[in-house]
């Protein structure tokens, strides 16, 4: 199930499911609550609705997963804490790839700021009443049903990612090759070789590097670690602190916030 329990105890929920942020400890929560990993679409959520200009994130997957994939590409998501980026970028690039192995595809490491999160940081009010219905990539995505306290005329329609994306996750989020848990962005993205990332994806953290030099140095590491061709992902508005920046006469503005090194 997904967002709740087929019998919630008012105790666990004030809005008769349980939601939860985006990145559970899944072993737990699949043992103790029989949840699965959700998802929905935000970027630059402050700045408009959920879904916009997260179409533009579909036309790059669109534009790198599509046809024949020799080798899995890279990818970094660093800076997640709440957002929900890992999820809507791999409930895309399934519904991209089809039936086409998600193992074999992407090779993800993520850099979260905040540590694994217990059970009080797990479960927030992210979902309350209204149910979230997928605005891209349906296909990646499995419609539930949840009583709400037993009462089967009492339910939510709820969605899902399919248990190849929750399975894929939860083997990234518990192997600590792959997820650098309570890091500095800045510090962590040092370690990754050069030219070694396909697509970095930094979203809503640069304004929390507040020493300039910080700054320039992890946009240099961002450019550093990108192949040629590769995609920077990050907000999608104006940030002025990247104005004085060379990195960006070398990439070419793609759309809002996303850049391909040149």
């Amino acid at each position: 199930m997904i967002l709740g329990i087929n019998y919630i105890d008012t105790k666990q929920s004030h809005y008769g499911k349980i939601g939860f942020k985006a990145h559970p400890d899944f072993s737990r929560l699949k043992q103790h609550y029989n949840v699965t990993a959700s998802s929905y679409f935000r970027r630059g959520m402050r700045y408009g609705t959920p879904d916009e200009k997260f179409a533009d994130i579909v036309r790059v997957f669109s534009d790198i997963f599509t046809g024949k994939i020799k080798k899995a590409k890279n990818m970094l998501i660093a800076g997640i804490a709440d957002s929900q980026e890992p999820f809507s970028y791999l409930a895309v690039i399934q519904n991209i790839l089809g039936k086409k192995s998600l193992d074999k595809a992407v090779d993800l490491h993520i850099i979260d700021l905040q540590s694994k999160p217990d059970e009080v940081k797990l479960f927030g009010d992210s979902f309350l009443d209204d149910p979230f219905e997928p605005l891209f990539a349906k296909d990646s995505f499995v419609k539930d049903e949840v009583w709400v306290y037993g009462f089967k005329d009492k339910t939510y329609r709820s969605y899902r990612v399919k248990d190849e994306i929750y399975n894929y996750l939860n083997k990234t989020y518990n192997n600590p090759k792959k997820s650098i848990w309570d890091a500095r962005v800045q510090d962590a993205i040092k370690e990754f070789p050069d030219e070694s990332l396909d697509v970095v994806s930094i979203n809503n953290t640069f304004m929390y590097i507040e020493d300039s030099e910080e700054l320039q140095a992890t946009l240099d590491n961002v450019f550093r670690t990108l192949k040629k061709g590769g995609y920077f992902i990050t907000d999608p508005y104006k940030n002025n602190s990247f104005e004085a920046s060379k990195i960006f006469d070398n990439m070419d503005d793609i759309y809002m916030g996303i850049y391909k090194k040149k």
